[in-house]
């Protein structure tokens, strides 16, 4: 099991503290990373995660893990104590 730190930042707002969350896994695909997220948070998760996979797609959001920009929904992130995952929304100029 791993404790893994979830940070939501905007490129407006930095440095957001982030929420640990025990993971039992070693490793997950990046987009159960994001199932996780989502649903820490949803109402209805599976609505949500298919609404955060979407923006995802369409660059609504970067996911870095230790630093490292992963791109790859079906990548499989290796979790180990003390990883940081920062999701972070773009803002666009003007709104």
């Amino acid at each position: 099991m791993s404790m893994v730190t979830f940070t939501d930042e905007t490129t407006a707002v930095r440095g957001a503290r982030g929420r640990g969350v025990e993971i039992a896994e070693d490793r997950l695909a990046l987009r159960e990373l994001i199932r996780l997220r989502v649903s820490r948070d949803a109402v209805d998760p599976k609505a949500c995660t298919a609404l955060a996979l979407t923006a995802f797609r369409r660059s609504g959001f970067l996911v870095m893990v230790d630093n490292r920009r992963v791109r790859d929904l079906d990548e499989e992130i290796d979790l180990r104590p003390g990883t940081e995952v920062t999701f972070l929304k773009l803002a666009l100029a003007g709104g």
